[in-house]
C-alpha cells in the first residue's frame, strides 16, 4: 500500500513540476548552480539533473521513485527505533479522508 502511495505521489509531484514554468529552471536562472541545487532534496536532485540534460525524463521519474522508496524505508526504520526506545508514535492511515486525518491529529493535541 505504501509503495503504491509513494508512486502516485512521485508522479503527481513530477507532473506538477513539468507543467508551466519549471521551478528548477527559475532557480537555476536566478544564479543558483546545479551542484548547489541538488543538495536541497531528492526532488531537486533528480529534477535538476533532468533539466540540465544529465538524465532522461523516464530515468528521472524511475530513479526519483526508487530514491523516495529508499528514503521512506529509512524513515520507517528510524520511527520503529523510536518506538523501541519507548516513544509513542501516532500512526495515521494515509488512505483516510483528509478531514478524518485532521480530526485524529487534533485528538492527539
Amino acid at each position: 500500500q505504501a509503495i503504491k502511495i509513494i508512486g502516485e505521489h512521485t508522479n503527481k509531484y513530477v507532473q506538477a513540476y513539468l507543467k508551466g514554468e519549471y521551478e528548477v529552471k527559475n532557480i537555476l536562472a536566478s544564479g543558483v548552480s546545479p551542484d548547489d541545487l541538488i543538495y536541497y532534496g531528492l526532488e531537486y536532485k533528480y529534477l535538476t539533473n533532468y533539466v540540465i540534460g544529465k538524465m532522461t525524463y523516464d530515468d528521472m521519474v524511475s530513479e526519483l521513485e526508487i530514491a523516495i522508496h529508499q528514503f521512506a524505508k529509512r524513515q520507517m526504520t528510524w520511527f520503529r527505533g523510536m518506538e523501541r526506545r519507548g516513544f509513542t508514535i501516532h500512526w495515521i492511515d494515509a488512505t483516510l479522508p483528509m478531514e478524518t486525518k485532521i480530526q485524529k491529529i487534533l485528538s492527539f493535541l
